[in-house]
This record gives structure tokens, sequence and C-alpha cells, in this order.
């Protein structure tokens, strides 16, 4: 165990960077995208509802595999985003958006079918080179998704009773 965590610790930590890089910027471009879409689905325009409900009911029945492999509207009611929509619509998803970016972290393992080097990969790479030491590997790989987890949903759970929603 000691000379495989000697070999393999420099590559699981870059590995674990890359998993946090993926979902940071994951987290960052679903927030802009997010909430562009849900912009479109309030808008005044029955275009942009229609556009919005259209483009969220084909992404939530589409395998995220397939998502992943394509990635890539806009707004006239700014002023009125900002100062009432957008402050009351991240008060209420401040809880459901940190147990949405805890599965993200965790969905970043499909980025190996892209060949992005992260967690879920190099786990995989290590287990077939040293495959004497599985169940350290696995506990190794699970205590370190935790300490990237847990301390999510304790802060999303901080700020949600924080800012709570007046209903």
């Amino acid at each position: 165990m000691t000379s495989f965590l000697q070999n393999q610790g420099h590559t699981i930590l870059l590995a674990f960077w890359m998993t946090l890089k993926v979902s940071a910027l994951s987290a960052a471009a679903s927030l802009v995208v997010g909430t562009v879409l849900a912009a479109m689905r309030v808008a005044p325009l029955p275009v942009l509802r229609a556009v919005g409900s259209f483009y969220v009911n084909t992404l939530r029945n589409t395998p995220l595999t397939l998502i992943i492999l394509f990635c890539g509207f806009g707004l006239s009611f700014a002023q009125t985003m900002r100062i009432i929509v957008l402050p009351q619509a991240f008060r209420a998803v401040i809880g459901p958006l940190g147990s949405v970016l805890i599965a993200l972290i965790k969905n970043t393992t499909i980025a190996a079918a892209i060949g992005v080097p992260e967690a879920f990969y190099t786990m995989r790479n290590e287990l077939q080179s040293y495959g004497d030491i599985v169940v350290p590997i696995f506990a190794g790989y699970a205590l370190f998704f935790i300490v990237i987890t847990m301390p999510t949903g304790l802060i999303f759970g901080w700020m949600a009773k924080r800012w709570p929603v007046a209903r």
C-alpha cells in the first residue's frame, strides 16, 4: 500500500484536481445556462417560453453522456430579472442547488468517456495495475469524494438556512 501511494499519490491528486476543475466549470456554465433558461420560461414572450420549455424538456430526457459530448438566448427584460425575479429564484434554489452540485461532482466520472483523466478514470487504471489492493483503492477514492461533497452539502445547508425564502 505504501509503495502504491508513493508511486500513484501525485497522479491521484491530479485526477481529483481535474474532477474539481470539471465540477467548477460545469457548475458555473450550468448556473449561467440555467438562469437564462429560467428567464426564458417566465418571459413575457410566448416564443421564449416555448423555446425554454422545449430546451429543458429535451435535455431532461437526454442521457447525460450525450449531453457532455455536444455541449454548447437572450434577455429583453434584464432589469426585472436582476431586481425582482433572480433574487427570489436564487433564494428558492439554494438547497436544491447544493444537491445538484453534489450530484455534478459525482457525475464528473463520465468525463472519462471523452478521455478526461478525472478521478474515476485514474482509479480504473490503478485497479488494473494494482489489483491486489482493490479495497484500499476504492476506500481512498470514496473518502476523497466524501471530502469534496460533504463540505458542499454543509455549506449549501447553511446558506439555505441563512437566506430562507419568505413564504
